[in-house]
């Protein structure tokens, strides 16, 4: 009687045991399936400026089927990192890097970037502390271009 009751004790752990550990593992494999696409931008940082056109595009994205960076399909190593070259035009850019899962389920990040190649306009800058970076930029671009115009 006493062996019995041990015996069912240890049989009803056993399937216990296994049931968490089931659980567990179907928690862990379906959370990848629930979360949908993820993108993580390491460097550059957003509003980033830079006087050099070559930037390097640094980040990390998990499960995906499929990767752009500005319209152009990309590729993730082993580890899901993805690193790619890109030109940037003088002035204001902004980068696109969409995600898709095999669910069709998609996510999309931008990057915006200015590129000033002219030094006098990087001391410029630094006379407009009150203004944001950005703010500055733009605002140096569109009296740039009102010279130009009133040169013409």
């Amino acid at each position: 009687m006493n062996h019995n009751k041990l015996r069912r004790t240890v049989i009803t752990s056993l399937f216990v045991v296994v049931g968490f550990a089931l659980l567990f593992y179907v928690h862990y494999q379906s959370k990848d399936f629930i979360g949908g696409p993820e993108i993580e931008i390491i460097s550059p940082q957003n509003g980033e400026l830079f006087n050099k056109p070559l930037v390097f595009i640094e980040g990390k994205a998990t499960n995906i089927a499929h990767l752009e960076l500005n319209g152009r399909q990309i590729f993730v190593n082993e580890n899901n990192i993805f690193n790619e070259k890109l030109l940037l035009l003088d002035g204001y850019n902004i980068i696109t890097i969409k995600a898709v899962d095999r669910f069709d389920r998609e996510v999309q990040k931008e990057l915006e970037l200015v590129l000033i190649e002219d030094p006098s306009i990087i001391s410029t800058l630094d006379e407009k502390p009150d203004k944001s970076l950005n703010e500055a930029v733009l605002e140096e671009i569109i009296e740039e271009n009102d010279q130009e115009e009133n040169i013409e």
